[in-house]
């Protein structure tokens, strides 16, 4: 049985549970799911939390919130810490709803490929108050098209379109949505993280640099939340932490550390490849 390492990154989130618990019930084998979830919150918060994960596997480490860094941070930590032997990594947002048997789904397509790689793109919406039947007809990606670089070597916009074939080759690899074996996910880690705000750059750079391409699927293997508030509220409840704190003490240019590591592609091939889909705005 192949197993499944699920990373979450969660800052105050009250859907995380729902997450964590839909992606056990709509898998076909649910006992090889287990997850690493880095929860950003205040302690009353954790210790509420805990119990509702008895009986599951879950790996959970408490960053109170004034310590926490980003999620790009507590995505790094998840993948360098938490993830071990377990066969496939899957990294998804704590508002997050799946596809019944799922799990036998996305292994089969992704041996279906016959190479490692990385599979990544912006799920489609589900909404909070809506059920299977109504959120799961919405079941096409989007890849997201880069549009320009920013002085730093973020992305400045991206435009989703939906692959015309099974996949298309992506050079975005979206956070809300990551699969890909242990070995590929190993290579988006760093011993120190030291950006909070471009993890999606940077993962999408080092997969690239390392010889990995990054594909993205036309059918939905799950669903993510767009909304900012929850049902009921107008309070925002799903903010990101740069929205809630100042961040500090970190390099704003990434790149400038990455672009000098030896891998099987240079930064200079991740700049062309990601010059390719600038390129693709004359198209639109």
């Amino acid at each position: 049985m192949k197993r499944i390492f699920i990373s979450i990154s969660s800052y105050r989130d009250p859907d995380l549970i729902n997450s964590i618990d839909d992606a056990l019930i709509k898998a076909a084998i649910p006992e090889r799911i287990g997850f690493g979830v880095v929860f950003q919150g205040e302690r009353r918060e954790f210790l509420e939390f805990l119990p509702k994960t008895s009986g599951k596997l879950v790996f959970l480490k408490h960053v109170p919130i004034e310590e926490t860094k980003g999620t790009g941070w507590a995505r790094n930590i998840i993948t360098k810490d938490m993830l071990e032997t377990e066969d496939y990594f899957l990294q998804i947002d704590s508002h997050t709803r799946f596809k019944k048997n799922w799990d036998v789904e996305i292994i089969s397509f992704y041996e279906s490929l016959e190479e490692e790689c990385m599979l990544s793109a912006y799920p489609t919406h589900f909404g909070l108050n809506e059920p299977y039947e109504v959120y799961s007809e919405r079941n096409l990606n989007n890849r997201a098209i880069v549009e320009d670089f920013t002085e730093m070597y973020s992305f400045k916009n991206t435009k989703g379109r939906i692959p015309e074939s099974a996949y298309e080759e992506s050079i975005t690899a979206a956070g809300a949505f990551q699969f890909c074996t242990n070995k590929v996910a190993k290579t988006m880690t760093f011993e120190e993280y030291f950006n909070p705000w471009m993890d999606q750059e940077i993962s999408s750079c080092l997969v690239y640099m390392s010889g990995y391409n990054i594909y993205a699927p036309r059918e939905a293997f799950l669903w993510h939340c767009y909304a900012n508030n929850h049902v009921g509220s107008k309070e925002k409840w799903r903010p990101l932490v740069a929205d809630d704190k100042t961040i500090s003490d970190y390099d704003r240019y990434p790149f400038k550390t990455i672009e000098n590591w030896k891998r099987k592609r240079t930064f200079e091939d991740w700049k062309e490849r990601v010059q390719q889909d600038i390129n693709l705005k004359k198209d639109w």
